[in-house]
């Protein structure tokens, strides 16, 4: 099971050791950093490469705001805001959020936003899984295309051998197969059975 690499950012510990205690409950996430302040939750996300980032609004130095500018595009991980704040949330939404907690929160409401960021990380990982996978074919049609020299054509029971290099003119009609070649074939149409 491939765990989901959590940052937990909040400048209040009892309010960083809460939200531990909460993502122990789920075996899925796995916390790789607490952070106390934005600068070091940019760093962490450098240095990690979360999947999930639990983010407080109001911090000193920089805010959950400024920290997610701060951090590069392509390094951004799902971000749930978790603050007291709520006068923050269109900008946090405008921005990336996920989800927008405010506190108090109960585990239900937790755990329902939780939920909602690891729906999010499916999707995206279902679609990093896509696109390897059509990078794979495109590499195995390209690779099978530079090898292929030759192919075989049937014809009323009969099969003809034809070399790629020797082909000159190719074009398929429904189940028929016009082609000119330089070596001497049978005149076309050629009937591909199968």
């Amino acid at each position: 099971m491939k765990h989901i690499r959590t940052i937990i950012t909040d400048d209040e510990p009892a309010a960083r050791e809460h939200l531990v205690r909460l993502l122990a409950q789920d075996q899925e996430l796995e916390v790789v950093a607490e952070c106390r302040n934005g600068q070091e939750a940019v760093d962490a996300v450098r240095k990690h490469r979360p999947d999930l980032l639990l983010l407080d609004i109001q911090m000193p130095q920089m805010n959950g705001l400024e920290t997610v500018r701060a951090i590069p595009k392509d390094q951004l991980p799902f971000v749930v805001f978790v603050t007291a704040f709520d006068h923050y949330a269109i900008k946090a939404f405008e921005l990336c959020a996920v989800d927008y907690l405010l506190k108090p929160y109960d585990d239900e409401r937790f755990f329902a936003a939780l939920d909602k960021a690891k729906r999010h990380i499916a999707l995206r990982e279902n679609d990093r899984l896509s696109g390897r996978f059509m990078d794979i074919m495109r590499e195995h049609l390209h690779a099978r295309s530079e090898h292929v020299e030759s192919f075989t054509i049937r014809d009323k029971g009969r099969e003809h051998r034809v070399q790629v290099a020797d082909l000159v003119y190719l074009r398929a009609e429904g189940n028929y197969l016009w082609l000119l070649e330089g070596a001497s074939l049978p005149a076309p149409p050629y009937h591909e059975r199968g």
